[in-house]
């Protein structure tokens, strides 16, 4: 089943590389539970890169990821 790109709440998250793992196991947990994974009758899909805390850090503080425009909703880094 397809759904429409208007029918998707998607939530982009910057995590540390060290943690990608466990929250890729917290997004598949989140996106299973029928209470947790939508929102008004839309899925909400979880996006989660790896990248380093310290380089994520200086280019979202200087806009420049993502060529200027940060399209991350959360930032999880290492600590």
């Amino acid at each position: 089943m397809s759904t429409a790109k208007d029918d998707v709440i998607r939530v982009h998250i910057a995590a540390g590389s060290e943690k990608k793992d466990w929250m890729k196991a917290a997004e598949t947990a989140f996106e299973n539970d029928p209470q947790l994974g939508t929102l008004n009758g839309k899925k909400i899909d979880i996006v989660i890169e790896g990248i380093g805390s310290i380089a994520a850090g200086r280019e979202i503080a200087t806009g420049k990821l993502n060529n200027g425009r940060n399209r991350y909703q959360v930032w999880s880094p290492a600590s």
